[in-house]
């Protein structure tokens, strides 16, 4: 997280805290401020997963300050 190694987290916590079965798929995004954005049991379009990040405000703002 911004650039910082997030302390603590890591696949066996977020398969834990996720509730996330041995062997199943799930889909998450978890923004930069560890927060859950999408959690899903089927695939996601890249459209869909696209337009979700593209909504974020730290995307927004990259957006707006591309040069």
């Amino acid at each position: 997280i911004d650039n910082q190694p997030a302390i603590g987290v890591d696949s066996t916590s977020i398969y834990r805290d996720f509730a996330v079965e041995p062997g199943a798929f799930r889909l998450l995004l978890i923004g930069k401020d560890g927060t859950l954005k999408l959690s899903s049991d089927l695939p996601v379009s890249t459209g869909r997963l696209f337009d979700l990040i593209d909504s974020m405000p730290m995307r927004q703002w990259e957006m707006q300050n591309q040069n």
